[in-house]
């Protein structure tokens, strides 16, 4: 009796936990405690002005498994939370991604919220990075583009 609680327990844990970790073969996308994964979204987009292609990675708890971009190029990756915090990091694919594995864990530390990031292909992505507030102006932008 007392090992069929604590057998229950730990698969409880561990429903709790899998809801946490989102991951398909090119990307895996884990939450730490505290994180809520619906309110992240992370994307690659590649040009300049108006010619502007997204890669959808990650949204809505789901991953897109075809949005990882198929050519070498410059890009930039943005991390948006709740539409407060953010994150973007301009880097390069030097050879095409065909075989891009993309790692990225949140967690929360401190009370700020964190991401160490893991690619394959783009060296410049294989760091921690903290989400900081979207400043007042990016805000508004945003805004008007919701309107």
């Amino acid at each position: 009796m007392r090992y069929e609680k604590h057998f229950f327990l730990f698969l409880i844990l561990m429903a709790q936990s899998a809801k946490s970790q989102f991951e398909s073969n090119q990307i895996k996308v884990n939450f730490g405690e505290g994180i809520n994964s619906e309110k992240t979204s992370i994307n690659v987009s590649q040009g300049i002005g108006w010619i502007v292609k997204i890669f959808p990675l990650f949204t809505q708890n789901q991953i897109n498994t075809n949005a990882i971009p198929n050519d070498a190029g410059i890009y930039r990756l943005t991390i948006n939370y709740a539409d407060q915090l953010i994150y973007q990091e301009i880097f390069i694919y030097r050879n095409t991604p065909k075989d891009e594995k993309l790692k990225f864990d949140f967690y929360i530390e401190q009370n700020r919220i964190f991401c160490k990031i893991k690619s394959e292909y783009a060296i410049e992505l294989n760091k921690e990075i903290v989400l900081y507030p979207i400043n007042e102006e990016m805000n508004n932008i945003l805004n008007q583009i919701k309107e």
